[in-house]
């Protein structure tokens, strides 16, 4: 048992380190040791019984004021639940059930892993060691009552200064040495071999009492009259030691808190000082009121070092004051939009703001205005004023555009009560937003200009009909009335589907000023929804399915599409062109005309060297002696319009998005494609611009930030095989 003394000192130092805001999970602890009782039979799994929190106050890490768990609204995460060694998560010991009452938390369990930890809690148990119990609970509200204040909890009452947690999910038990419930316990029932009772053991279990069901008032008292037996003391009465005990802590709990708040307090005030006095002729005003002292306004106020110091940035130098409500300023919304996406590195007078895409994915009017007009010209300035802004000065501006006055408080209060408002969502949406349009329309898609697009209605089944040809016009006698011509139409069904992402920024985001870390992620969007496309399309050239109108694979020998051992040379390219130009339908004569050469990387250089060389090299064959006459002219390159197409995925394979299924590369199977046929068609979503889409949303349940949802709505199909060839190896 610790004296007086220490309790008092172990409490003081607490306060004072607690005196910090509270960050992080809550976390339950209990303050009980944890006793290990030999089971019979060694092959029985040890068994826990805890009482993890006992309805009143107690002082997790990290907290500046004790903290209420109000039971009726905390919950137990679904399943049964895992305990750890010290909150560890690569440290199970063991699982079981929480469960909570009107007045408690408790726990039981078995400790059912078999894993070093397990083994050491029961080992340095079994040589005395004072387990406690704890408990990990995610808070979903934290409501502060503050001095002079009461509050009902648990059919308790509590003055103020101390926190509430209010909508809780517990989700995990753990054995820790440490702990902040000091009203907690926990009993373990463990398979422990040749584990021998203490003395003390063996007299409760001769008077009949059950040391798991004690609790740590009544195991004190206990013990002190064990104590009494065992010496020949003048014996004290358990309940006047019980009763001492609860006087001393409440007493001590009073001292620690008043000396953690004058210390806080002392830090401020002295931080406040040292901040006025870096800037003595900076003075606090309100609009049409006097100018007052800033250094007693700030202390009067409560104003942090901080909030202060921020102040006297903005007032020191040429911008509005971060208190005024006036938006007559040169930082407008517009303008910090500006200066926001100038930070990304992206352009303002790009030309992709002026698309239908930017239009689609809802930029501001502003920025997809012409570049001579008046209000963009502004915008863009005044952009460039604010360009190396900081993520937290940005929240400030957004407060005031807001009409908020910037609250007295820690940075990470500021930044949460921008996260009310609408401009800071505002801002950097529109950053989001053109960040990933322009990284989109930039990136590389070696499908475009080979492939055809439609806008789709919906996402169910679209059929793509394709009237076929039909026969020529036939010979009229005079006299004669004409016949009516035939005709048919075939169909391809496919679907569109939505690929979608979402990522968060949120206060520790703002307070590290991570915005590189923020507009790497917008691009990374945009790159992933620029691959789709490729993605979707590269899979069907490779992959070869069938099509609707004969069940018969795209590439096939049937459909004078497919030449084996083709290794690219000029003879093959000739051949395949050929092939293209002599496709027929209904015996009528198509005359498609061959647009694109399509290869893997490592056929790259000798594709460019057959179609784009004025001249073809001619050798001697294998015997050195056959030498076929033949003009140099690279009719490829004359009689040709060819385009060079190269992809990776040709090569390195390509994964299905839709189904996550892997079609193989090649690096000698190449492809041809004519635009004047039906080759592949790629749909979207109508009304999307062909392009993604962003959504915004502001984080809740105990969370400051914003996030947002990338969504592409796209899918793909072969609709013939006459304008495409392969070619393999």
């Amino acid at each position: 048992m610790t004296t007086k003394s220490q309790r008092k000192r172990r409490r003081n130092e607490r306060a004072i380190l607690q005196a910090a805001a509270p960050e992080g999970p809550l976390r339950i602890e209990g303050d009980t040791p944890v006793d290990f009782i030999a089971a019979a039979g060694e092959k029985k799994l040890a068994t826990f019984g805890m009482t993890l929190y006992t309805g009143g106050k107690m002082r997790p890490r990290g907290y500046s004021q004790p903290v209420v768990v109000d039971l009726s609204t905390t919950t137990v995460a679904s399943g049964s639940r895992p305990f750890l060694a010290n909150h560890d998560p690569t440290q199970p010991v063991g699982h079981g059930e929480i469960t909570i009452d009107a007045t408690s938390i408790k726990a039981t369990g078995t400790m059912s892993v078999a894993s070093s930890a397990a083994e050491g809690i029961k080992a340095s148990a079994a040589n005395g060691f004072p387990w406690k119990s704890s408990i990990g609970a995610d808070v979903g509200k934290l409501e502060f009552i503050e001095a002079g204040k009461q509050v009902t909890v648990n059919n308790r009452k509590f003055n103020g200064p101390i926190y509430v947690a209010r909508n809780n999910v517990v989700y995990e038990g753990s054995f820790v040495t440490l702990a902040g419930d000091n009203r907690s316990s926990a009993t373990v029932a463990a398979t422990l071999g040749d584990h021998t009772m203490t003395p003390f053991e063996k007299w409760l279990q001769a008077k009949g009492i059950d040391l798991a069901t004690l609790a740590d008032a009544a195991k004190t008292a206990l013990q002190a009259a064990f104590d009494t037996e065992q010496k020949p003391v003048t014996p004290v009465a358990p309940a006047k030691v019980e009763a001492s005990a609860d006087e001393e802590d409440e007493e001590e709990d009073k001292v620690a808190q008043l000396r953690a708040e004058y210390a806080a307090e002392t830090k401020r005030v002295k931080g406040v000082r040292t901040i006025c006095a870096a800037y003595p002729d900076v003075q606090f005003a309100k609009k049409g009121e006097q100018p007052v002292d800033l250094e007693a306004h700030a202390i009067a106020e409560g104003w942090s070092a901080e909030a202060t110091e921020l102040y006297a940035l903005r007032a020191a130098r040429p911008a509005p004051a971060v208190h005024s409500k006036s938006h007559d300023t040169s930082a407008t919304l517009q303008a910090l939009q500006g200066a926001m996406i100038l930070r990304a590195g992206k352009e303002l007078d790009s030309k992709i703001f002026q698309t239908q895409q930017a239009q689609a994915m809802k930029l501001p009017a502003w920025i997809r205005a012409g570049l001579n007009t008046d209000q963009r010209q502004k915008a863009m300035e005044a952009a460039w004023r604010y360009r190396d802004m900081s993520m937290f000065d940005v929240a400030i501006e957004a407060m005031r555009l807001d009409g908020k006055d910037v609250p007295a408080g820690s940075r990470q209060d500021i930044i949460q009560a921008a996260f009310s408002g609408s401009s800071l969502t505002n801002i950097f949406t529109t950053n989001v937003n053109t960040v990933i349009l322009a990284t989109y329309m930039e990136a590389s898609d070696t499908t475009m200009g080979w492939v055809r697009e439609a806008d789709v209605a919906d996402f169910k089944s679209n059929e793509r009909p394709r009237m076929t040809k039909g026969p020529n016009l036939a010979l009229l006698p005079a006299g004669q009335t004409a016949d009516h011509a035939t005709r048919s139409d075939l169909v391809e069904t496919y679907k569109i589907a939505r690929y979608a992402k979402q990522f968060v920024i949120d206060d520790q985001d703002f307070i590290n000023d991570s915005f590189g870390a923020m507009n790497d992620t917008p691009v990374e969007m945009g790159n992933a929804a620029r691959r789709l496309r490729p993605d979707l399309v590269y899979y069907i050239l490779m992959s070869n399915p069938a099509l609707g109108a004969d069940a018969v694979a795209l590439f096939h020998s049937t459909h004078n599409n497919l030449n084996t051992s083709a290794t690219l040379a000029s003879a093959t390219i000739k051949a395949a062109i050929a092939d293209i130009e002599l496709q027929t339908e209904n015996s009528v004569n198509l005359n498609l005309r061959a647009s694109h050469l399509i290869v893997p990387p490592s056929l790259k250089h000798s594709a460019a060297e057959f179609i784009n060389s004025s001249t073809i090299q001619v050798s001697w064959g294998a015997d050195n002696e056959t030498l076929t006459e033949r003009g140099t002219l690279n009719t490829i390159n004359s009689e040709e319009s060819l385009r060079l197409v190269v992809d990776a995925r040709l090569e390195n394979g390509v994964t299905d998005p839709a189904s996550g299924t892997t079609s193989s590369g090649s690096a000698s199977t190449w492809f041809m494609a004519s635009t004047m046929g039906h080759t592949i068609e790629v749909g979207y979503l109508r009304g999307t611009g062909r392009v993604p889409s962003v959504r915004s949303f502001t984080l809740d349940r105990g969370q400051w930030g914003i996030g947002w949802d990338v969504k592409h709505d796209i899918g793909a199909k072969a609709l013939d095989y006459r304008g495409l060839h392969k070619n393999t190896a």
